[in-house]
């Protein structure tokens, strides 16, 4: 399976995600989620959180953290859809970093999908106060998270379920800059290796 639509930058992103110029993640690989039998499903590590974390690392002269906000030096929450829009372009030096565009180049691939139960997408970016990072808001919810990796064999999620980066939110909320670079490799290699793994198995599906 090729990629079908293809985010170079942030910049790229933006356009995508707010401004209409291109189909959702699901709508993108629907025949694929169809021929997997994936019944719910979710980004598996969404832009939002990701970008604010690298706000935190890259400026922390601008932004404070709370135990479940990242906030602006003028109390902005900056874990919001409205503020990255509004304000991306002035975070040059983050938004131009190498491991974020590759993290953006592979951002639309079936890699970074993931069968979900039903509501789990909007309890996990918008309630969980989490920063929609799979493994912390799975390693929440266990028992369902082993449930359902069960139902879907195929979705090669066992290592995001069972937290093996032993990611941590007090710790995420507060990385340097290179441990935020180590971050979005180990992302990135999560997201190639399940691409790989689930079209292989699409491939013996046809």
């Amino acid at each position: 399976m090729k990629l079908k639509e293809q985010l170079e930058t942030v910049e790229d992103f933006i356009a995508w995600k707010y401004d209409g110029k291109g189909d959702t993640l699901e709508k993108i690989f629907s025949n694929e989620i169809e021929k997997l039998g994936w019944e719910k499903t979710d980004t598996l590590y969404s832009f939002l959180g990701i970008y604010v974390i690298g706000l935190k690392a890259f400026y922390p002269y601008i932004f404070t953290c709370t135990k479940y906000m990242i906030k602006t030096d003028i109390g902005t929450n900056a874990y919001s859809n409205k503020y990255l829009r509004e304000n991306f372009e002035q975070f040059e030096e983050l938004n131009t970093t190498k491991e974020l565009k590759e993290y953006v180049n592979n951002y639309l691939t079936i890699g970074n999908l993931i069968p979900i139960w039903p509501g789990g997408n909007v309890d996990r970016g918008v309630f969980s106060n989490c920063f929609d990072i799979p493994e912390i808001y799975f390693e929440r919810h266990k028992r369902m998270a082993r449930a359902l990796v069960k139902v879907y064999k195929d979705a090669y999620m066992d290592d995001i379920i069972e937290n093996k980066k032993r990611l941590n939110l007090d710790e995420l909320i507060k990385l340097s800059i290179e441990e935020y670079k180590r971050f979005l490799i180990s992302i990135v290699d999560t997201i190639k290796f399940r691409n790989h793994k689930i079209n292989e198995k699409l491939v013996s599906k046809t």
